[in-house]
């Protein structure tokens, strides 16, 4: 069973936090690699084992799935980070002063938090 996943992050730590994520793949990696070699190697040998070929197999693709799936969350997350920062650029002095003055009221100013996950939310400083 899978669950997403959600925590609050300051928005410079988007980026290390995207790559402690895709960097906790390392050992799904390795094994894949691994999987491979081994699947290789077995098709080669002159004592070919198909339930060791299919055990291979059926890791690797399970491994590349994860791997695969943990990518596309990587890049969901830098994508909402790319579109706060665009928005921030585009956001004029004048508004972003009086974003900033507003009470926290689910609108809070910047320099504030940000949500990680699929995309990048403000939220209230603790």
């Amino acid at each position: 069973m899978k669950v997403k996943l959600s925590y609050t992050a300051e928005i410079d730590e988007v980026l290390p936090e995207v790559a402690l994520l895709l960097g906790n793949l390392k050992e799904v990696v390795q094994q894949s690699v691994e999987s491979y070699n081994s699947s290789i190697a077995n098709l080669l040998d002159d004592g070919f084992n198909s339930r060791q070929f299919n055990d291979d197999v059926a890791t690797l693709r399970s491994n590349l799935a994860k791997i695969d799936s943990r990518f596309a969350e990587a890049e969901q997350i830098v994508e909402g980070y790319e579109d706060y920062r665009r928005s921030q650029r585009l956001t004029p002095p004048s508004t972003a002063q009086k974003r900033a003055e507003e009470p926290p009221n689910g609108h809070p100013g910047p320099g504030q938090s940000k949500e990680v996950s699929g995309h990048v939310d403000e939220v209230e400083n603790d």
